[in-house]
Protein backbone atom coordinates (compact mmCIF):
# COMPACT_ATOMS: atom_id res chain seq x y z
CA UNK A 1 0.00 0.00 0.00
CA UNK A 2 1.22 3.51 -0.68
CA UNK A 3 1.79 5.22 2.74
CA UNK A 4 -0.30 7.74 3.70
CA UNK A 5 1.29 11.12 4.56
CA UNK A 6 1.29 14.47 3.55
CA UNK A 7 3.84 15.40 0.97
CA UNK A 8 6.71 17.54 1.17
CA UNK A 9 6.53 20.13 -1.98
CA UNK A 10 9.32 21.36 -1.38
CA UNK A 11 8.65 24.77 -3.85
CA UNK A 12 4.90 24.54 -2.47
CA UNK A 13 3.19 24.20 -6.00
CA UNK A 14 5.42 27.27 -7.66
CA UNK A 15 5.97 26.85 -10.73
CA UNK A 16 9.86 27.04 -11.09
CA UNK A 17 10.33 26.70 -14.95
CA UNK A 18 7.89 27.09 -17.97
CA UNK A 19 8.99 26.18 -21.30
CA UNK A 20 8.50 24.59 -24.61
CA UNK A 21 9.43 20.94 -25.62
CA UNK A 22 9.27 19.26 -28.43
CA UNK A 23 7.30 15.63 -27.94
CA UNK A 24 6.28 14.18 -31.46
CA UNK A 25 2.83 15.57 -30.78
CA UNK A 26 2.14 16.62 -34.08
CA UNK A 27 2.91 20.12 -35.56
CA UNK A 28 2.28 22.20 -31.84
CA UNK A 29 4.13 21.67 -29.07
CA UNK A 30 2.90 21.44 -25.62
CA UNK A 31 4.01 23.81 -23.00
CA UNK A 32 5.84 21.65 -19.66
CA UNK A 33 6.23 23.06 -16.26
CA UNK A 34 8.38 21.66 -14.00
CA UNK A 35 9.03 21.49 -9.88
CA UNK A 36 10.05 19.17 -7.16
CA UNK A 37 7.65 17.15 -5.19
CA UNK A 38 9.09 14.91 -2.28
CA UNK A 39 12.76 15.75 -3.47
CA UNK A 40 11.81 14.09 -6.76
CA UNK A 41 12.11 16.71 -10.03
CA UNK A 42 8.83 16.35 -12.60
CA UNK A 43 8.24 17.59 -15.71
CA UNK A 44 4.13 18.02 -16.31
CA UNK A 45 2.49 19.35 -19.08
CA UNK A 46 0.19 22.39 -19.33
CA UNK A 47 -3.67 21.58 -20.87
CA UNK A 48 -4.02 23.13 -23.83
CA UNK A 49 -6.60 23.17 -27.00
CA UNK A 50 -10.61 21.58 -25.69
CA UNK A 51 -8.10 20.81 -22.61
CA UNK A 52 -7.21 24.13 -21.68
CA UNK A 53 -9.75 24.11 -18.67
CA UNK A 54 -8.77 21.36 -16.57
CA UNK A 55 -5.27 23.25 -15.14
CA UNK A 56 -2.63 21.47 -13.66
CA UNK A 57 -3.25 23.18 -10.49
CA UNK A 58 -6.75 22.00 -9.54
CA UNK A 59 -6.87 19.37 -6.38
CA UNK A 60 -7.10 16.42 -8.29
CA UNK A 61 -4.43 16.84 -10.82
CA UNK A 62 -2.38 17.75 -7.77
CA UNK A 63 -3.36 14.71 -6.35
CA UNK A 64 -1.82 12.87 -9.39
CA UNK A 65 1.03 14.73 -10.26
CA UNK A 66 1.85 13.78 -6.17
CA UNK A 67 1.19 10.78 -6.27
CA UNK A 68 3.09 9.69 -9.37
CA UNK A 69 5.77 11.59 -7.42
CA UNK A 70 5.45 9.52 -4.28
CA UNK A 71 5.81 6.68 -6.12
CA UNK A 72 9.15 6.86 -7.36
CA UNK A 73 10.24 8.87 -3.97
CA UNK A 74 9.02 5.65 -2.22
CA UNK A 75 11.12 3.36 -4.49
CA UNK A 76 8.49 1.75 -6.44
CA UNK A 77 10.27 2.52 -9.59
CA UNK A 78 13.45 5.45 -10.70
CA UNK A 79 11.66 6.73 -13.34
CA UNK A 80 8.67 6.97 -14.94
CA UNK A 81 6.04 8.45 -17.62
CA UNK A 82 2.65 9.21 -17.65
CA UNK A 83 -0.49 10.41 -20.55
CA UNK A 84 -3.63 11.21 -20.53
CA UNK A 85 -5.34 11.64 -23.16
CA UNK A 86 -9.07 12.60 -22.96
CA UNK A 87 -10.55 13.15 -26.63
CA UNK A 88 -7.85 13.30 -28.95
CA UNK A 89 -5.90 16.12 -26.95
CA UNK A 90 -3.72 15.28 -24.36
CA UNK A 91 -5.22 16.12 -21.33
CA UNK A 92 -1.93 15.67 -18.90
CA UNK A 93 1.67 14.05 -19.46
CA UNK A 94 3.92 13.77 -16.29
CA UNK A 95 7.70 12.68 -16.27
CA UNK A 96 10.12 12.04 -13.56
CA UNK A 97 12.96 10.01 -11.90
CA UNK A 98 15.88 9.05 -13.96
CA UNK A 99 17.23 6.32 -15.96
CA UNK A 100 18.37 3.05 -14.29
CA UNK A 101 21.31 2.72 -16.63
CA UNK A 102 23.00 5.87 -17.15
CA UNK A 103 21.48 7.94 -14.40
CA UNK A 104 20.19 10.89 -16.53
CA UNK A 105 16.33 12.65 -16.24
CA UNK A 106 13.74 10.58 -18.00
CA UNK A 107 12.16 12.83 -20.13
CA UNK A 108 9.12 12.67 -22.37
CA UNK A 109 11.12 11.51 -25.62
CA UNK A 110 12.59 8.99 -23.89
CA UNK A 111 11.73 5.04 -25.30
CA UNK A 112 10.32 2.21 -22.66
CA UNK A 113 10.27 -1.15 -23.81
CA UNK A 114 6.36 -2.04 -23.32
CA UNK A 115 6.56 -5.83 -22.93
CA UNK A 116 3.64 -7.29 -22.84
CA UNK A 117 1.64 -4.27 -23.44
CA UNK A 118 2.53 -4.95 -27.08
CA UNK A 119 0.11 -8.03 -26.80
CA UNK A 120 -3.10 -5.12 -27.04
CA UNK A 121 -0.97 -3.37 -29.78
CA UNK A 122 -0.98 -6.32 -31.47
CA UNK A 123 -4.78 -7.40 -30.75
CA UNK A 124 -5.95 -3.91 -32.36
CA UNK A 125 -3.73 -5.15 -35.11
CA UNK A 126 -5.48 -8.30 -35.51
CA UNK A 127 -8.91 -6.78 -35.22
CA UNK A 128 -7.91 -4.33 -38.53
CA UNK A 129 -7.29 -7.72 -40.52
CA UNK A 130 -10.35 -9.22 -39.19
CA UNK A 131 -12.18 -6.32 -40.33
CA UNK A 132 -10.64 -6.74 -43.92
CA UNK A 133 -12.27 -10.26 -44.05
CA UNK A 134 -9.01 -12.49 -43.11
CA UNK A 135 -10.53 -14.40 -40.74
CA UNK A 136 -13.37 -14.95 -38.50
CA UNK A 137 -12.30 -15.17 -34.14
CA UNK A 138 -13.71 -18.74 -34.37
CA UNK A 139 -11.62 -19.99 -37.16
CA UNK A 140 -9.67 -22.83 -36.19
CA UNK A 141 -5.71 -21.47 -36.96
CA UNK A 142 -5.18 -24.62 -38.62
CA UNK A 143 -7.98 -23.62 -41.39
CA UNK A 144 -4.92 -20.50 -42.29
CA UNK A 145 -2.14 -22.81 -41.02
CA UNK A 146 -2.39 -26.63 -41.88
CA UNK A 147 0.78 -28.06 -40.56
CA UNK A 148 -0.19 -26.29 -37.19
CA UNK A 149 -3.11 -28.37 -36.34
CA UNK A 150 -0.81 -31.50 -35.69
CA UNK A 151 -0.29 -32.73 -32.43
CA UNK A 152 -3.98 -32.26 -30.72
CA UNK A 153 -3.84 -28.54 -32.07
CA UNK A 154 -6.73 -28.97 -34.53
CA UNK A 155 -9.37 -27.29 -33.18
CA UNK A 156 -7.52 -24.49 -31.29
CA UNK A 157 -9.04 -21.45 -32.88
CA UNK A 158 -7.59 -18.12 -33.31
CA UNK A 159 -9.92 -16.66 -30.45
CA UNK A 160 -8.26 -19.01 -27.93
CA UNK A 161 -5.13 -17.88 -28.97
CA UNK A 162 -5.67 -14.32 -28.57
CA UNK A 163 -8.03 -15.24 -25.18
CA UNK A 164 -4.72 -17.74 -23.82
CA UNK A 165 -6.74 -20.40 -23.80
CA UNK A 166 -5.12 -22.41 -26.39
CA UNK A 167 -3.17 -24.69 -23.71
CA UNK A 168 0.46 -24.11 -25.21
CA UNK A 169 1.86 -21.38 -23.32
CA UNK A 170 5.45 -22.99 -23.38
CA UNK A 171 7.09 -23.55 -26.97
CA UNK A 172 10.73 -24.51 -27.25
CA UNK A 173 12.17 -21.63 -28.72
CA UNK A 174 15.48 -20.67 -27.32
CA UNK A 175 16.53 -16.63 -27.01
CA UNK A 176 19.24 -16.73 -29.72
CA UNK A 177 16.30 -18.63 -32.39
CA UNK A 178 13.33 -16.18 -31.41
CA UNK A 179 14.14 -14.04 -35.07
CA UNK A 180 13.79 -17.51 -36.68
CA UNK A 181 10.63 -17.40 -38.25
CA UNK A 182 10.99 -20.86 -39.91
CA UNK A 183 12.87 -22.27 -36.77
CA UNK A 184 9.37 -20.96 -34.79
CA UNK A 185 6.13 -21.86 -36.73
CA UNK A 186 8.02 -25.39 -36.44
CA UNK A 187 8.64 -25.36 -32.84
CA UNK A 188 4.86 -23.94 -32.68
CA UNK A 189 3.53 -26.84 -34.82
CA UNK A 190 5.22 -29.47 -32.77
CA UNK A 191 3.71 -28.06 -30.10
CA UNK A 192 1.21 -30.42 -27.70
CA UNK A 193 -1.19 -28.84 -25.30
CA UNK A 194 -1.05 -28.96 -21.92
CA UNK A 195 -4.38 -28.92 -21.41
CA UNK A 196 -8.22 -28.86 -23.71
CA UNK A 197 -7.77 -25.84 -25.33
CA UNK A 198 -10.34 -23.55 -24.13
CA UNK A 199 -11.22 -25.39 -21.45
CA UNK A 200 -8.82 -22.99 -18.86
CA UNK A 201 -6.84 -19.71 -19.44
CA UNK A 202 -3.51 -20.00 -18.74
CA UNK A 203 -1.08 -16.36 -19.62
CA UNK A 204 1.03 -17.57 -22.84
CA UNK A 205 3.70 -15.07 -22.78
CA UNK A 206 5.03 -15.78 -26.18
CA UNK A 207 3.58 -18.25 -28.40
CA UNK A 208 0.24 -16.31 -29.06
CA UNK A 209 2.10 -13.15 -30.73
CA UNK A 210 3.87 -15.89 -33.00
CA UNK A 211 0.67 -17.79 -34.03
CA UNK A 212 -0.65 -14.02 -34.66
CA UNK A 213 2.43 -12.96 -36.86
CA UNK A 214 2.51 -16.18 -38.81
CA UNK A 215 -1.19 -16.08 -39.87
CA UNK A 216 -0.33 -12.27 -40.62
CA UNK A 217 2.27 -13.46 -43.17
CA UNK A 218 -0.07 -15.67 -44.67
CA UNK A 219 -2.64 -14.07 -45.38
CA UNK A 220 -0.45 -10.64 -45.85
CA UNK A 221 2.84 -10.86 -46.46
CA UNK A 222 3.78 -8.96 -43.93
CA UNK A 223 4.66 -9.04 -40.44
CA UNK A 224 2.40 -7.34 -37.48
CA UNK A 225 5.43 -4.72 -36.56
CA UNK A 226 5.00 -3.89 -40.50
CA UNK A 227 1.17 -3.65 -40.47
CA UNK A 228 1.33 -1.74 -37.39
CA UNK A 229 3.61 0.55 -39.02
CA UNK A 230 1.74 1.07 -41.97
CA UNK A 231 -1.58 1.23 -40.49
CA UNK A 232 -3.03 1.56 -37.34
CA UNK A 233 0.04 3.66 -35.57
CA UNK A 234 0.29 6.01 -38.91
CA UNK A 235 -3.52 6.72 -38.84
CA UNK A 236 -3.37 7.28 -35.11
CA UNK A 237 -0.66 9.57 -35.18
CA UNK A 238 1.42 7.92 -33.16
CA UNK A 239 4.66 7.98 -34.58
CA UNK A 240 6.93 6.85 -31.79
CA UNK A 241 5.51 3.42 -31.27
CA UNK A 242 6.96 0.26 -32.89
CA UNK A 243 7.30 -3.68 -32.44
CA UNK A 244 10.85 -3.86 -32.63
CA UNK A 245 13.23 -1.05 -31.56
CA UNK A 246 14.72 0.34 -34.67
CA UNK A 247 18.37 0.92 -34.40
CA UNK A 248 18.58 4.83 -35.16
CA UNK A 249 16.23 5.19 -32.04
CA UNK A 250 18.42 3.21 -29.55
CA UNK A 251 20.08 5.89 -27.79
CA UNK A 252 16.32 6.75 -26.71
CA UNK A 253 15.48 3.65 -25.33
CA UNK A 254 15.60 2.87 -21.56
CA UNK A 255 16.21 -0.53 -20.04
CA UNK A 256 13.71 -1.66 -17.09
CA UNK A 257 15.42 -2.90 -14.07
CA UNK A 258 14.52 -6.10 -11.81
CA UNK A 259 13.44 -5.25 -8.42
CA UNK A 260 12.86 -8.09 -6.27
CA UNK A 261 14.07 -11.64 -6.17
CA UNK A 262 10.63 -12.54 -6.92
CA UNK A 263 11.34 -12.86 -10.20
CA UNK A 264 12.23 -16.22 -11.47
CA UNK A 265 15.75 -16.77 -13.27
CA UNK A 266 14.13 -17.50 -16.72
CA UNK A 267 12.17 -14.59 -16.59
CA UNK A 268 15.48 -12.27 -15.43
CA UNK A 269 17.22 -13.63 -18.30
CA UNK A 270 14.22 -12.69 -20.62
CA UNK A 271 14.18 -9.18 -18.95
CA UNK A 272 18.14 -8.48 -19.47
CA UNK A 273 17.69 -9.77 -23.43
CA UNK A 274 14.80 -7.45 -23.99
CA UNK A 275 16.82 -4.59 -22.12
CA UNK A 276 19.60 -5.41 -24.79
CA UNK A 277 19.03 -3.52 -28.63
CA UNK A 278 19.49 -6.94 -30.49
CA UNK A 279 16.59 -8.15 -28.14
CA UNK A 280 14.42 -5.15 -28.72
CA UNK A 281 14.88 -5.39 -32.30
CA UNK A 282 13.64 -8.10 -32.92
CA UNK A 283 10.05 -7.59 -34.34
CA UNK A 284 8.59 -9.86 -31.60
CA UNK A 285 4.57 -9.37 -31.16
CA UNK A 286 3.78 -10.15 -28.08
CA UNK A 287 6.69 -8.80 -26.22
CA UNK A 288 8.85 -6.27 -28.09
CA UNK A 289 6.59 -2.85 -28.46
CA UNK A 290 8.64 0.09 -27.45
CA UNK A 291 7.10 3.70 -27.38
CA UNK A 292 7.29 7.03 -24.90
CA UNK A 293 3.46 7.36 -22.89
CA UNK A 294 2.42 10.11 -24.99
CA UNK A 295 2.17 8.45 -28.26
CA UNK A 296 0.92 5.16 -26.94
CA UNK A 297 -1.68 6.54 -25.01
CA UNK A 298 -2.47 8.32 -28.06
CA UNK A 299 -2.44 4.74 -30.19
CA UNK A 300 -4.85 3.81 -27.01
CA UNK A 301 -7.29 6.97 -28.41
CA UNK A 302 -8.44 3.67 -31.03
CA UNK A 303 -10.25 2.41 -28.07
CA UNK A 304 -11.60 5.99 -25.81
CA UNK A 305 -12.89 6.93 -29.46
CA UNK A 306 -14.74 3.77 -30.16
CA UNK A 307 -12.42 3.15 -33.12
CA UNK A 308 -12.44 7.03 -34.52
CA UNK A 309 -8.98 8.66 -35.23
CA UNK A 310 -7.63 11.35 -37.24
CA UNK A 311 -8.54 9.94 -40.27
CA UNK A 312 -11.90 9.39 -39.40
CA UNK A 313 -13.33 6.13 -38.08
CA UNK A 314 -10.12 3.25 -37.85
CA UNK A 315 -12.30 0.12 -36.56
CA UNK A 316 -15.80 -0.54 -36.06
CA UNK A 317 -17.67 -0.24 -32.70
CA UNK A 318 -18.86 -3.62 -32.99
CA UNK A 319 -15.57 -4.90 -33.12
CA UNK A 320 -13.81 -3.44 -30.59
CA UNK A 321 -16.93 -4.58 -27.80
CA UNK A 322 -16.10 -7.77 -29.48
CA UNK A 323 -12.30 -7.98 -28.48
CA UNK A 324 -13.36 -6.01 -25.21
CA UNK A 325 -15.49 -9.02 -24.15
CA UNK A 326 -14.57 -11.22 -21.46
CA UNK A 327 -13.98 -14.68 -23.01
CA UNK A 328 -13.50 -16.93 -19.43
CA UNK A 329 -15.79 -16.63 -16.62
CA UNK A 330 -15.64 -13.51 -13.61
CA UNK A 331 -13.12 -15.52 -10.57
CA UNK A 332 -11.52 -17.62 -13.15
CA UNK A 333 -7.24 -17.79 -11.82
CA UNK A 334 -4.98 -17.46 -14.70
CA UNK A 335 -2.85 -20.79 -14.49
CA UNK A 336 0.01 -19.02 -15.12
CA UNK A 337 -0.30 -15.31 -13.92
CA UNK A 338 -2.41 -16.59 -10.31
CA UNK A 339 -4.63 -14.24 -10.95
CA UNK A 340 -8.47 -13.44 -11.80
CA UNK A 341 -7.43 -12.14 -15.24
CA UNK A 342 -10.59 -11.22 -17.58
CA UNK A 343 -8.87 -12.08 -20.94
CA UNK A 344 -10.81 -10.60 -23.88
CA UNK A 345 -9.36 -10.81 -27.43
CA UNK A 346 -5.92 -9.71 -27.43
CA UNK A 347 -6.62 -7.39 -24.22
CA UNK A 348 -7.10 -7.59 -20.63
CA UNK A 349 -10.71 -5.99 -19.71
CA UNK A 350 -11.31 -3.51 -17.22
CA UNK A 351 -13.51 -6.55 -15.32
CA UNK A 352 -9.93 -7.63 -14.49
CA UNK A 353 -9.44 -6.78 -10.20
CA UNK A 354 -7.02 -3.90 -9.97
CA UNK A 355 -5.57 -3.69 -13.69
CA UNK A 356 -6.90 -0.21 -14.06
CA UNK A 357 -8.04 0.82 -10.51
CA UNK A 358 -9.56 -0.33 -7.45
CA UNK A 359 -12.99 0.08 -8.65
CA UNK A 360 -13.63 -2.77 -11.77
CA UNK A 361 -14.16 -0.83 -15.51
CA UNK A 362 -15.85 -4.11 -17.24
CA UNK A 363 -15.86 -1.39 -20.64
CA UNK A 364 -12.43 -0.33 -20.86
CA UNK A 365 -9.57 -2.27 -22.01
CA UNK A 366 -5.55 -2.44 -22.70
CA UNK A 367 -3.28 -4.02 -21.06
CA UNK A 368 0.09 -4.41 -18.35
CA UNK A 369 3.92 -5.19 -19.22
CA UNK A 370 6.76 -6.22 -17.86
CA UNK A 371 5.29 -6.03 -14.32
CA UNK A 372 5.85 -2.14 -14.62
CA UNK A 373 3.72 -0.65 -17.64
CA UNK A 374 -0.13 -0.39 -17.92
CA UNK A 375 -2.01 0.99 -21.09
CA UNK A 376 -5.99 0.83 -21.69
CA UNK A 377 -8.61 3.38 -23.40
CA UNK A 378 -11.79 3.96 -21.28
CA UNK A 379 -15.11 5.21 -23.98
CA UNK A 380 -17.33 5.93 -21.70
CA UNK A 381 -15.03 8.93 -20.24
CA UNK A 382 -12.79 9.06 -23.41
CA UNK A 383 -9.89 8.84 -21.96
CA UNK A 384 -6.75 7.21 -22.98
CA UNK A 385 -3.75 6.11 -20.25
CA UNK A 386 -0.48 5.44 -21.01
CA UNK A 387 1.91 4.39 -17.42
CA UNK A 388 5.66 3.24 -18.65
CA UNK A 389 8.45 3.21 -15.58
CA UNK A 390 11.95 1.43 -15.59
CA UNK A 391 11.02 -1.31 -12.15
CA UNK A 392 9.94 -4.53 -12.80
CA UNK A 393 7.93 -6.10 -9.81
CA UNK A 394 6.09 -9.17 -9.43
CA UNK A 395 4.39 -10.83 -6.67
CA UNK A 396 1.38 -9.09 -6.33
CA UNK A 397 3.11 -5.34 -6.16
CA UNK A 398 2.91 -5.32 -10.19
CA UNK A 399 -0.82 -5.28 -9.38
CA UNK A 400 -0.81 -3.08 -6.45
CA UNK A 401 1.14 -0.50 -8.70
CA UNK A 402 -1.47 -0.32 -11.49
CA UNK A 403 -4.01 -0.27 -8.81
CA UNK A 404 -2.69 2.76 -7.54
CA UNK A 405 -1.83 4.17 -10.49
CA UNK A 406 -5.74 3.55 -11.88
CA UNK A 407 -6.90 5.03 -8.59
CA UNK A 408 -5.06 8.39 -8.94
CA UNK A 409 -6.07 8.45 -12.85
CA UNK A 410 -9.56 7.86 -12.24
CA UNK A 411 -9.83 10.57 -9.12
CA UNK A 412 -8.68 13.34 -11.53
CA UNK A 413 -10.23 12.50 -14.72
CA UNK A 414 -13.80 11.23 -13.64
CA UNK A 415 -15.49 14.60 -12.72
CA UNK A 416 -14.02 16.60 -16.05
Amino acid sequence: MMRQRPPRLLFSGAVLIAFFARVCIGEVSPVFETETIEGVPLKRSVPSGENASLGTESARFRELSIGFAHMIAEGRHQGAQLAIFKGDQLALALCAGTDVATGKPIDFDDLFGIRSTTKAVTGLVMARLFEKGLFKYEDAVAKHWPAFGQNGKGNISIAMVLAHQAGIPRVAVPLARMGDLVFTARALEAAKPEWTPGDQNGYHPLSGGMICDELARRWTGKSIAVLLLEGLAREAGASNLWIGLPRSQAGRFRPIAVLDGKVTAERAAFSDFVNSVDGMAMPLSAVCGVANAIDLARFFNLVSLSGDGPGGRQLSQETLALIGAPRNPEGMIDLNLRWPVRWGLGVITGATPSIFGATPRPWAFGHAGGGANVAWGDPRLKISVAFLCNGMRTGGADWERYRILGDLVYRAMESR
